[in-house]
């Protein structure tokens, strides 16, 4: 468990040195967008799209989460 631990908190740290590279290439809300397109389109086969009315609630959780979160925080990277 500690070894899986320390592979998660290494993975997220690998995380922000990638972001900050290229965040050198694209502006912060493309760099973002991006990566929740691509994160998007590599869920999808193991979760499946939405039905019915489930399109609202991933249209407001994907607003939340990219406009909110994380391209706040890719900001904060490239300007930090």
């Amino acid at each position: 468990h500690i070894l899986l631990a320390m592979m998660a908190t290494m993975l997220w740290g690998c995380n922000f040195i990638a972001s900050k590279f290229a965040l050198q290439h694209f502006s912060p809300f493309l760099f973002s967008s991006m990566r929740f397109l691509l994160v998007g389109l590599a869920v999808t086969p193991f979760v499946g799209l939405p039905r019915g009315s489930e399109w609202r609630a991933l249209a407001f959780l994907g607003a939340a989460l990219g406009a909110g979160h994380l391209a706040f925080s890719i900001m904060g990277l490239a300007h930090g």
